[in-house]
């Protein structure tokens, strides 16, 4: 009887659990409308880790729980959190750029060795004098 009362008394906590947890979606965007892609949708300081990206079109959608917090967060753009309130719903969110974080980028030059083959592919060499002229330092 023990074990049959303890089986009910966790399988209620299980549904409990799933039952509790809100569908929020949204888009997220740049200041000038664009979707943004691959931006971390999360839920910080969850015991569970929760988290999503953002698709092709900016869309995300995550399953939260009563009265959380997203933060939204994307390499050169200022983090965003907002709460979620009323059980889930749709929440389009904003980022502005971040200027200080891409002060600078630095490209490598690594040596390649090819070996060419008679096909129907093309090859192409760029010179760094192209570079140079398009690209002053």
């Amino acid at each position: 009887m023990k074990k049959t009362l303890a089986f009910i008394v966790l399988w209620l906590n299980a549904v409990a659990a799933v039952w509790a947890q809100n569908a929020v979606s949204g888009t997220v965007t740049d200041r000038s409308g664009e979707p943004l892609v691959g931006v971390a949708v999360t839920v910080p300081g969850n015991p569970t880790p929760l988290g999503t990206t953002t698709d092709l079109d900016g869309h995300y959608v995550l399953s939260v729980p009563d009265d959380a917090e997203l933060e939204f967060s994307s390499l050169g753009y200022h983090s965003v959190s907002v709460k979620v309130t009323g059980g889930g719903g749709v929440y389009n969110v904003t980022l502005e750029e971040d200027n200080e974080l891409l002060d600078e980028v630095v490209v490598e030059e690594q040596s390649v060795h090819s070996t060419m083959k008679l096909s129907n592919q093309s090859l192409f060499t760029i010179r760094s004098s192209l570079f140079k002229a398009r690209f002053p330092a």
